[in-house]
This record gives C-alpha cells, sequence and structure tokens, in this order.
C-alpha cells in the first residue's frame, strides 16, 4: 500500500463524476481496472489520505484499489479550538452585516430623495416610468434593482452567520458528547 501524492490528490478534487476520477486513477497505471472505496469512520468534509492497493482478479487482471480515507472529527481541544473560532468570527460578521444594512439605508434614502428630487425639479417620475407607479412597493423594488450588489453583499453575509450558527451549535453539541464519552470511558 502507498499514498496517493499531493499532485494525484488536486487532480481527483478537480474531476467531480466517478468516472472522470476512476480515467484520472487508471492513467499511467500497470492496472486493467479501478475500484474506489471509502473508509471513513466519523464524518468529515475532506479526504486526509488515499490507500492505494494493486490485487488481481480472479481473470488475471490487475485492479487498482483505492480508499479514499476520511479524518475523525478531532481532538476535543480541537473542537474547543475551532468554537472558539467560529464564534469571533460570528461576532466580526454580525458587525459587518449591521453597518451593511446601515449604509444600504442610507443608499437608498438618498437614491428615493433623488427620485423625489427629479420629480419635483424636472416632473419625471423614474419609478413610475419604470415600473407603471409609485407607491412603497415600487420604491422598495427600484431600490433594491438599483443596490443589487450591496442587497446580494447583504444576503451573502446573512448565510454565512446562519451557517456559523449552525456550526457553533453543532461544535457545542460535539464537544459535550465528547467529555461525557470520555467520563463514561474513564
Amino acid at each position: 500500500m502507498s499514498n496517493i501524492n499531493e499532485q494525484d490528490l488536486a487532480r481527483l478534487q478537480e474531476n467531480n463524476t466517478l468516472e472522470n476520477i476512476k480515467a484520472t486513477l487508471k492513467e499511467n497505471s500497470t492496472a486493467d481496472d479501478v475500484m474506489l472505496w471509502v473508509e471513513c469512520p466519523e464524518y468529515q468534509d475532506e479526504v486526509h489520505d488515499a490507500k492505494i492497493e494493486y490485487l488481481e482478479d480472479n481473470n488475471g487482471n490487475m485492479v487498482k484499489h483505492i480508499t479514499l480515507c476520511f479524518g475523525s472529527l478531532g481532538s476535543v481541544e480541537d473542537n474547543l479550538y475551532a468554537w472558539s473560532k467560529s464564534i469571533t468570527e460570528l461576532s466580526k460578521k454580525e458587525v459587518e452585516l449591521y453597518k451593511l444594512k446601515e449604509a444600504y439605508e442610507k443608499a437608498s434614502e438618498k437614491l428615493l430623495k433623488d427620485a423625489a428630487k427629479e420629480k419635483a425639479e424636472n416632473d419625471n417620475d423614474i419609478i413610475k416610468a419604470k415600473y407603471g407607479g409609485n407607491n412603497d412597493k415600487t420604491r422598495a423594488k427600484y431600490v433594491k434593482e438599483m443596490l443589487i450588489k450591496e442587497d446580494r453583499e447583504i444576503k451573502n453575509l446573512e448565510f454565512s452567520i446562519d451557517y456559523l450558527k449552525r456550526r457553533i451549535s453543532f461544535l457545542k453539541q460535539l464537544i459535550h458528547t465528547k467529555t461525557i464519552i470520555m467520563e463514561v470511558k474513564e
């Protein structure tokens, strides 16, 4: 058995289908076929190793057996560090979100003031011309279209914050579970 090198692993990560992965692994190989196996005692989102064996099948063909190895969920110390890091990141992102929302509100107010000024000075209702009306709903739509980049930044940050909240909750429960298991073992 030998470990896969970094170049091969990088090529594996670029390919997203099983057939492409098998073809990549079969290249420059003395094997007639490739079989993929997964060894995963616990869930982890990245492969930390790949074991390779060359075995002969019943027909005399050489088959390259590749086992993708996923790591464990780490030690309690690693989990505590990740928990702490996630909490700090969450705090920073919440402050950033607050600032983005304030900036969005100011930009929104400016857009609506400019539109009202244009209507008063030139009798040109930009919003009504674009949407056929000028009410709260159409003004909100106008602002959202004009500030689409800022709106997307806010949404992405909200998704990131939601993910961090779920991750923190998961890590908290994981640490608690591991602590109980360690107490039971002792």
